[in-house]
């Protein structure tokens, strides 16, 4: 296998996700994702998080691509950002089909899937995805 083709399966399987991560308290996310009135607003994509306190590539991802600058700055001005806890929080785990963590999914308000990734992604494929998502989100929201 060339250089070309191992940079380009190793990029794959880390944009579909391979590895496991932990979230860790403090980072965003975290925060009560409603207006105050147990709503979800209505004027930003919505960012599920889907994470076990046992999953190494969780950790990772909590670790690397959560803490980032840039991630916690686009995060922050542009969605509303959901932590699941596939252990405590089963309906949502179970409405959303979560089989694999991590599982990056991306909605809007009302909840219908405009994206989702399962797996560990790194911080600069995660700037690039969150952009996308929050493009798309202005032209068809």
């Amino acid at each position: 296998m060339n250089r070309a083709n191992l940079v380009f399966v190793v990029l794959l399987l880390v944009a579909i996700g391979v590895g496991w991560v932990l979230t860790s308290p403090g980072s965003p996310g975290n925060e009560t994702p409603t207006d105050g009135n147990g709503d979800i607003p209505s004027d930003r994509p919505v960012y599920y998080y889907f994470y076990s306190n046992s999953c190494p590539a969780c950790t990772r991802m909590e670790r690397t691509t959560h803490s980032n600058s840039s991630v916690i700055e686009i995060l922050e001005a542009n969605f509303t950002f959901i932590k699941v806890n596939t252990v405590e929080d089963k309906q949502l785990t179970q409405e959303y089909n979560i089989y694999y963590i991590p599982d990056n999914i991306f909605t809007y308000p009302d909840g219908q899937i405009i994206y989702r990734s399962a797996g560990a992604i790194d911080p600069e494929m995660f700037v690039n995805l969150l952009n996308e998502v929050a493009d798309f989100f202005a032209r068809n929201g």
